[in-house]
Parts: C-alpha cells; sequence; structure tokens
C-alpha cells in the first residue's frame, strides 16, 4: 500500500514541474498547440478567426498554468483551479452557440497535452523512468478533467437552448391576435396536448384581460386530427373564457373533423361555430355591434347622406324654406 505523505509529495513535485515548464516554455507551448489546431480537420475559420484562437488558448495557458502552480498537487476540484473551470465553462458555452460538437470542444483542450508532453519528455528523459512517468500521468489526468468540463458545460448549453427554442416554439404556437377591438383570434395549428392547452388557455385568458375583449376565435384550421382529448381542451378553453366575460366562435371545422366528433360523439351544442374563419370574423363583428359593408354600398350611402344634406339648401333657395 503506497503511502500517503509519499503520493502527496509526488504530486507536489509534478506540479512544481509542470508549471515550471508551462511558465518557461510557454510561447513554444502556444505556438504548438495552436499550430496543432489550424491544420487539424476540427479548424473552421466560419466559427473563430486565428487572432481569436490565439488570444483563447493564450487565457487559458495562463489560467492552466497559475491554477498548476497554486494547487500544490491538490486534485483538480481544488479552490485553485476554480477561475480556470470558470474560463472553460465560458468558451465552452460560446463553442456550443457557435456550432462546435462536444468531440471538437474536447480535442481542442486534450491537444494542449499533445504540446507539452514532448517538452516534459526532452526536459526529464535523464531522470529516473518513474519520474517522467508520474510527470506524464499528472498532466493527462488535469488535461483530461479539463476536456470532460468542456464537454460537461457543452451539453449544458446544448440543453438550455433546446429548452429555450421548445419554449419559443410554445409560445409562437399559441399567438392571440388583435384583429379588431375587442376581438381576438386564435389560430391553433397542429397537435393539441394538456402541455400546449393550457399555454393556449393561459395566453387568452390574459390577452382577453388585457384588451378587455368580449369575443374570440379560435380557428382550427390547422388542427389535422380531431379526438375527445382535443375537442376537451377546446370545450375547457371555451368555458373559460365565457368566465372572463367573452364569447367564443369556433372556425376551420372540416368535413372530416365535423365527421369524427358525430362518430366521437363530441357534444360542441354549446360553442358557435363557422365553416370559415371569414365567416367567424364576420358574426364577431356582429357580436360587437359592428359590420361589414362593401366599398361601392358606402359609397352610395355617403351620396344619398350628401343629397339629403342638400335638400334643404335647394328649397331655401328656390324661396321654398319658410313652407
Amino acid at each position: 500500500m503506497a503511502d500517503t505523505g509519499t503520493t502527496t509529495t509526488q504530486s507536489q513535485q509534478d506540479a512544481q514541474r509542470i508549471s515550471e515548464i508551462l511558465s518557461a516554455r510557454r510561447d513554444e507551448i502556444l505556438n504548438l498547440w495552436i499550430k496543432d489546431r489550424l491544420e487539424s480537420d476540427e479548424f473552421r475559420d466560419e466559427l473563430i478567426s486565428k487572432k481569436e484562437l490565439r488570444q483563447q488558448s493564450r487565457t487559458l495557458l495562463e489560467l492552466f498554468t497559475e491554477a498548476v502552480r497554486d494547487s500544490a498537487g491538490e486534485s483538480f476540484e481544488h479552490p485553485a483551479y476554480d477561475e480556470l473551470r470558470r474560463f472553460l465553462n465560458d468558451i465552452s458555452h460560446q463553442r456550443a452557440v457557435k456550432g462546435y460538437t462536444p468531440v471538437e470542444n474536447a480535442t481542442y483542450v486534450i491537444a494542449l497535452r499533445s504540446a507539452v508532453r514532448p517538452m516534459l519528455v526532452e526536459e526529464y528523459q535523464g531522470e529516473d523512468s518513474f519520474v517522467l512517468a508520474s510527470l506524464l500521468g499528472h498532466l493527462a489526468l488535469l488535461v483530461d478533467k479539463m476536456a470532460l468540463v468542456m464537454v460537461e458545460n457543452y451539453i449544458r448549453s446544448r440543453e438550455e437552448t433546446i429548452r429555450q427554442q421548445r419554449a419559443d416554439m410554445m409560445e409562437l404556437s399559441t399567438p392571440v391576435i388583435k384583429v379588431w377591438d375587442k376581438i381576438l383570434t386564435l389560430p391553433i395549428i397542429g397537435t393539441l396536448d394538456s402541455r400546449r392547452a393550457q399555454l393556449m388557455m393561459e395566453a387568452l385568458l390574459q390577452r382577453i384581460v388585457e384588451s378587455g375583449s368580449t369575443v374570440a376565435i379560435l380557428d382550427i384550421t390547422g388542427v389535422r386530427t380531431m379526438d375527445t382529448l382535443v375537442a376537451n381542451h377546446l370545450i375547457k378553453t371555451v368555458t373559460a373564457a365565457r368566465l372572463m366575460g367573452a364569447r367564443c366562435i369556433l372556425t376551420g371545422v372540416s368535413p372530416a373533423i365535423a365527421q369524427t366528433m358525430v362518430q366521437l360523439g363530441i357534444d360542441l351544442s354549446q360553442i358557435t361555430t363557422r365553416a370559415q374563419m371569414s365567416d367567424g370574423i364576420r358574426l364577431a363583428l356582429e357580436m360587437a355591434g359592428k359590420a361589414i359593408v362593401s366599398t361601392q354600398v358606402l359609397a352610395r350611402l355617403r351620396m344619398n347622406g350628401l343629397k339629403s344634406s342638400d335638400q334643404p339648401a335647394a328649397a331655401a333657395a328656390n324661396g321654398d324654406g319658410g313652407k
């Protein structure tokens, strides 16, 4: 069984020797590391410029050197590595956003080991083989830990991005649009599940409160299939809107969906329905005390109004105003 004190001392010596190599030959290590990355198939100048890669790598190498020196041979979890871990998390997140893969993130860091290893061999090849093996092992352990941090944070970053995109898509999938004063429309596209139905109801009720609307059009033209679950979601939404003082009109009911509703025994008798959204908008305007009038009819009404207003003036001119 190895003596703990001996192991600790060896780790301290390894850390000191590695940090000395990193400090003394920093520029040489950086150049070898950058050269390896630029010549690899993984370098993509559309994602990162050579200048940015060098600056990023220089900062990482400096933080790594300081952390190895200050850790006194302790593990990668030592507080001396905190700032290095934060920087690794930052660049990993940036790379995830730009489109790098987990493998590219890991190999970027692992390439640093390939740049440092030959210098350790050159410096300590005349020493006992155990010394060199211990140095290379210590370096490999630290670099592997760095690569693992890059991969783990990459996965977290991608998961956060996916969650945000999913939330954005859910929000976009339930747009409540104000088409006229006190009239809202909610186009429903795709399949309704419990989660989306809840978001749809919340968005509609919130907009009813904000706009003071009294009519809401639910358009299901884009709904592919209708089953009891989807129908129940619609009925709940209509009921909730009614409690908020708004009446709902269901539009876009296709012949196929109408037949399915009948076959399933779905009762939508309490919901006003129209085949086309245009019919629903017309009905909604009537409910709101408005009407759609063609431009020709409007022009005639205006002309009749003008003629009516001209009659008293004409009568006065003819001397009939007092009769």
